[in-house]
């Protein structure tokens, strides 16, 4: 049979790993056999299901040549698994499995946490691949599909009969902590339910695995539950507790997944989407990052969807399915005209961070959601892509697409959070810029508020650049740092956690956004007004406060970077910029005192400049160098201009352009 083409899924954080289309997505929607139904209806009634449906069965023949590799090791933590020289995602290079691939530069890694982080990798990889075999099985009676999934299952019973591996492991998980043993015991389940009356696994088995791998298991997740309030974790935990209840028939499981102990899918959707004071809801998940916006979604439509196959509707209450469904818009709302994402908080990379890597969640939202909404926006997701060959659209997609649209236009306000996405046009070419004003989230959100991110001509100019895996521990303070981020600071030091932070848009022409933030350094208002009129920028701040301090206003653009002060070197006395913590991470300094105006260009490709002019209401000095990006040596130029003083005003303006600028003074926007 000949080598089925790669297709391009999001089964890891890497943008450069491919997978099996069995492996379907991560993160992961769950389902298990109350799907079987759907998933047959398709295939019987609609070409490009049957088509998938053929796809499938043909990469399951590849993957039943080899029997499942499960290794009986200690299991570690995902976020290991990246090169300490570049923050990149690791590889696993099958001509040398204990040596781990950094795809930035070809180096070779390896040690002890990288492998039992390929460990995990390997069991979720798998576990996916499992269960949609078993699928496969219980649709086909293919009995090849049977004995394979009962090899994972007989695999996974002798690992759960080695306690050791779980000492030192969080709350005594398996597979390294509470939220991975989870997802790991709804695919157990999953694959369990829909093979268990296979001739492949024997009545013995199903007794030891019932016993030593669910029961045991969710004893452990349970534990773990009784610690939680709202979180993604803990979605994950209730979605499993769920899952395995009802494969069990546990009544008291399944209650506590709905309902039970203020952590049950209705709480996790009501805290977890809040609202604002003034009862507005814009849909963000309350942790203050785009990952775990989706990171959560995912669990919460599993359980949701398998409550509704047995009968029962944990949506019934209007507003729990309100802050659900908003759940969907909010990304949309923020991505850019070309489906970009903005990276802020923890996790993802600023040129990789896409709506379409999500897609499997808008298979879900188009056909139970909303269609008139989702069905477009699915179809942009897809369009000129792969077809749609992967299971989640078979189990939960629309039976059909219409044409492709519900792409972002103008600027759109999530005002609780305090985001606001512009979205023009200029010479044909789209140009995005996304401003950062709310309180802080949750633990992932970063200490950043003020800042904007600048997308134009199809690129990302001016990042947030979210974060890598946390096990690097050299680069990962800065990359949640303040200095990271295109805002304020205020003498060298990193903004608190933001709670007293406004709003204010005014949808013009041209539209503006300014924000106001109080608490982020004691004593010290900070205002920031940003002006949006392609392909122009103009950016606003008032620094105040009672006493004397030392402002800086920080900058990071891609590309090569020349910045020019207008005038002579004078003499400003602000203090000089510390070279430890996280800014020994700015590096190829070069400062200068000026007044009046600096212009400063960036050449990010050929064809394309970003020009910033920038004046200070006082001599002020102005720092330029180089920062990490993501991956680190994905450098930015940055520029910093630092001013003393008990208040302080800036003035900027930015012009992207294609060689030949028209702005030379602040007034020109």
């Amino acid at each position: 049979m000949p080598e089925l083409p790669p297709v391009r899924q999001t089964y890891v954080l890497s943008p450069h790993d491919e997978g099996n289309i069995l492996e379907d997505f991560w993160p992961t929607i769950f389902w298990g056999a109350e799907r079987l139904p759907e998933i047959k209806r398709k295939i019987e009634t609609l070409d490009w299901a049957r088509r998938a449906w053929e796809k499938l069965q043909a990469c399951a023949e590849q993957v039943l040549q080899r029997p499942p590799e499960l290794p009986l090791e200690r299991i570690g933590w995902r976020h290991e698994f990246y090169s300490h020289s570049s923050a990149e995602h690791l590889l696993h290079d099958p001509a040398e499995p204990r040596l781990y691939l950094d795809p930035w530069d070809n180096s070779r890694h390896h040690s002890p946490r990288q492998r039992a982080a390929w460990v995990l990798l390997q069991y979720e990889r798998t576990y996916r691949t499992m269960r949609s075999l078993a699928a496969l099985y219980a649709l086909t009676g293919n009995e090849r599909c049977a004995r394979w999934v009962a090899d994972c299952l007989l695999q996974t019973l002798e690992l759960f009969r080695r306690p050791e591996l779980r000492q030192g492991n969080h709350d005594e998980a398996l597979y390294f902590s509470p939220l991975y043993d989870a997802q790991m015991l709804m695919h157990l389940a999953a694959a369990y339910e829909m093979t268990r009356d296979s001739g492949a696994v024997r009545e013995a088995d199903r007794e030891a695995l019932e016993r030593e791998v669910f029961e045991q298991g969710i004893q452990y997740q349970l534990r773990a539950f009784e610690k939680m309030g709202v979180h993604n974790i803990a979605c994950y935990v209730c979605a499993a507790i769920g899952q395995v209840g009802y494969l069990l028939g546990k009544r008291d499981w399944i209650e506590l997944a709905h309902t039970g102990g203020g952590r049950g899918f209705a709480e996790q959707v009501l805290h977890g989407v809040p609202v604002d004071e003034a009862g507005r809801l814009d849909g963000f998940w309350w942790e203050g990052t785009m990952f775990y916006h989706f990171y959560a979604l995912a669990p919460l439509i599993s359980l949701l969807e398998l409550a509704r196959g047995h009968g029962a509707d944990l949506a019934a209450d209007p507003e729990v399915k309100r802050r659900f469904h908003a759940l969907f818009e909010a990304p949309v709302q923020l991505c850019d005209q070309e489906l970009r994402l903005p990276t802020v908080g923890d996790l993802g990379a600023p040129k990789v961070a896409r709506l379409p890597l999500y897609r499997h969640l808008y298979e879900y939202a188009a056909a139970h959601v909303d269609p008139a909404r989702y069905g477009p926006v699915l179809a942009a997701l897809l369009a000129g892509g792969a077809p749609r060959a992967w299971v989640t659209a078979l189990a939960f997609g629309p039976d059909e697409l219409p044409p492709p649209g519900g792409r972002p236009t103008g600027t759109t306000v999530l005002p609780r959070v305090g985001l606001v996405a512009f979205r023009g046009r200029h010479e044909d070419a789209d140009h995005y810029v996304l401003f950062k004003c709310g309180p802080h989230g949750g633990g992932h959100d970063h200490n950043d508020k003020l800042e904007f991110v600048f997308h134009a001509r199809g690129q990302v100019l001016a990042p947030d650049l979210g974060t890598a895996g946390y096990a690097l521990n050299e680069i990962h303070p800065y990359y949640r740092s303040t200095l990271a981020h295109n805002t304020i600071i205020v003498d060298d030091e990193m903004q608190a956690q933001v709670k007293q932070a406004s709003l204010d848009f005014d949808p013009g022409p041209p539209p503006r956004a300014r924000g106001t933030i109080k608490d982020a350094y004691e004593g010290v208002t900070l205002t920031r007004e940003v002006t949006f009129a392609p392909p122009y920028l103009r950016v606003e701040d008032v620094c105040h406060s009672n006493d004397p301090h030392t402002y800086s206003w920080v900058f990071h653009a891609y590309g090569t970077m020349v910045a020019r002060p207008s005038r002579e070197e004078v003499e400003v006395s602000t203090k000089p910029l510390p070279g430890e913590g996280v800014w020994k991470h700015l590096q190829n300094r070069e400062m200068r005192g000026t007044q009046g105006l600096t212009i400063v260009e960036w050449r990010l490709a050929a064809d394309l400049w970003l020009r910033l002019l920038i004046s200070s209401d006082g001599p002020y000095d102005c720092l330029t160098g180089r920062t990490p990006g993501q991956p680190m040596p994905d450098t930015l130029g940055t520029v910093i201009i630092r001013a003393g003083g008990t208040g302080r005003r800036f003035h900027a303006a930015f012009e992207v352009h294609t060689g030949m600028p028209t702005l030379y003074e602040l007034s020109a926007p």
